[in-house]
């Protein structure tokens, strides 16, 4: 038995995630010390001549309650879930019985002391409410929540029908010439305000950690589709719908040399210098960062946020030109850090109907575009020279009107029945419309 428990505090000391099991452990943990605690100083300093204020029978009856009903309650609760821990890792029995016998207790504590003029109830509530979210999923925390309103309404409604007397606890008010008795305050008052005061600091750990996992999202998953997440608007299972999209596929050219002239730590950071900079601009321009494939990226606009056509088209070819111009000036920078061939990229555009939402299995998935569109703009990047940007004639007609190019005849697409029509952007068109 010590030994697991010596095992749980390590993997809590660790900072790794706590099973469910594990989770009701330690909040019975807390709530034996908190228990204890405030059994101690709620009796024991009033020995046998207690102060004025307080009801001595009722306060002897407060820490018969704690000593033979609430800390032997909380100790088998530990011992029961050292010994099944190993075999129900996930067991959300034990996870409900500790916090619904937590805030029974709280019930108990906020009937002797006076729920409606004493702040211990609010601030217990407080404290074990957001301890109990950092362990356990919200319904099981809701669950005991509801049973400490359940309780309280039926205790206010006991006390207002005459059946119960109020804050028996307390014999008078803990006021002597004006001002608040200091024994009332170092025994009671500390300990009313203590588990509020708990929370707060624990709500604080976890709204940073909130903070941290928020900011950790937006860089594993596109930024709009973080949004909705973090919006509740994304279930997870969003089923694949045909949406009209523009479809961004760009490739590194030269690569390869740069690599070969590169220690591997130097090639990374030179890699991630760069991918860091075309999300940047595609950030900027409202893209859907769909994915980095080692040194190529996929965009598209239209999903999941979308306004119309025309304007994803028109986005992705003057974010693809804003590409160009940033990776003239990253090479200039590379080129004078000693790099004696930078790499370029090549740019592929088209605009199609393709099959959007989550892909995967149920515990992984990605968001992403797939289909024949998809497959046909990576063929149109392959045609591209580099530091240019290609686009095929649907998404030429689109952006015509805005952006001049010039046509590159036809180019054959495995896959498809017909030839392809394809135009290059203008270099020209780069001195303008940015985002």
């Amino acid at each position: 038995m010590p030994a697991r428990l010596h095992s749980l505090l390590r993997r809590l000391a660790g900072g790794l995630q706590l099973r469910l099991t594990d989770a009701a452990i330690v909040f019975v943990l807390f709530q034996i010390v908190v228990t204890i605690g405030m059994g101690l100083q709620l009796f024991y300093p009033f020995g046998t001549q207690h102060p004025f204020f307080i009801d001595p029978l009722w306060a002897e009856r407060g820490f018969a309650v704690q000593s033979w009903i609430v800390v032997p309650g909380n100790i088998a609760l530990l011992v029961v879930g050292l010994l099944v821990r190993g075999r129900w890792p996930d067991s959300r029995v034990l996870a409900h019985a500790a916090m619904q016998s937590v805030f029974l207790v709280c019930v108990w504590g906020c009937y002797l002391t006076g729920f409606y003029t004493f702040v211990f109830g609010i601030g217990a509530m407080i404290g074990l409410t957001v301890i109990g979210l950092l362990l356990f999923d919200a319904s099981i925390v809701r669950a005991g929540v509801i049973t400490f309103v359940l309780g309280l309404a039926a205790m206010t409604v006991a006390e207002q029908m005459g059946v119960l007397p109020y804050a028996p606890l307390f014999a008078v008010q803990p006021i002597v010439g004006g001002h608040l008795d200091t024994g009332y305050l170092l025994s009671l008052a500390v300990p009313q305000v203590a588990p509020g005061l708990i929370g707060v600091f624990f709500l604080i750990a976890g709204a940073e950690r909130l903070r941290r996992a928020t900011a950790l999202i937006r860089r594993y998953v596109p930024t709009q589709l973080a949004d909705k997440i973090l919006a509740g608007e994304h279930t997870g299972a969003a089923q694949p719908e045909r949406r009209k999209v523009t479809l961004f596929f760009s490739d590194v050219v030269g690569f390869t040399p740069a690599a070969d002239q590169m220690e591997p730590e130097d090639l990374a950071s030179l890699l991630n210098e760069y991918l860091g900079e075309m999300s940047e601009i595609a950030a900027a321009f409202g893209a859907t960062l769909n994915q980095f494939v080692g040194d190529g990226i996929m965009i598209f606009f239209g999903a999941p946020e979308a306004t119309n056509d025309q304007d994803h088209a028109i986005r992705a070819v003057r974010m693809s030109l804003a590409m160009q111009r940033r990776m003239s000036e990253l090479g200039e920078k590379w080129f004078a850090e000693g790099i004696q061939t930078p790499f370029r990229i090549r740019i592929g555009i088209n605009t199609g109907v393709a099959s959007i939402g989550d892909f995967g299995s149920e515990g992984r998935t990605t968001y992403s575009a797939i289909g024949n569109q998809t497959n046909l703009t990576a063929r149109i990047q392959a045609h591209c020279e580099p530091g240019k940007v290609l686009m095929s004639h649907t998404t030429w007609a689109l952006v015509k009107d805005q952006i001049p190019s010039e046509e590159r005849g036809e180019i054959a697409v495995k896959g498809l029945h017909y030839p392809v029509r394809i135009y290059e952007v203008v270099a020209e068109a780069a001195n303008g419309g940015d985002a």
